[in-house]
């Protein structure tokens, strides 16, 4: 598994701990982890319809901002798993996020 995140590595466009926004649904969110390839099949999930092929793109575990969950999805979520296809920087003026992040996960608000 190791080698091929390192094959994939290249396409990989978002790290752990940026700040990050869906363009869909509008969330913002910190990246906790990340998968080179979906680990789950999402061949039928309604955000991607859009998306052709979201099995070759990298899928990101983020931890959303409850605000931003509550009017994206009418309640919070703890987690998201997102396809990069759907995800764009956050804007630095939007970086101020209400996140539940275990005390060993640590982000920079002021990062990329």
């Amino acid at each position: 598994q190791r080698r091929r995140y390192m094959e994939s590595a290249d396409r990989i466009n978002f790290s752990v701990g940026d700040i990050v926004k869906h363009k869909e649904y509008g969330f913002r969110g910190v990246i906790v982890a990340l998968d080179p390839e979906p680990v789950v099949d999402v061949s039928r999930w309604d955000g991607l319809r859009d998306i052709k092929n979201p099995e070759a793109y990298p899928f990101y575990h983020v931890i959303p901002d409850q605000g931003d969950c509550i009017r994206a999805f009418g309640g919070e979520r703890p987690s998201r798993y997102v396809c990069e296809a759907n995800l764009e920087v956050c804007p630095i003026s939007e970086r101020n996020i209400d996140v539940d992040l275990e005390p060993e996960w640590k982000y920079d608000s002021n990062n990329r």
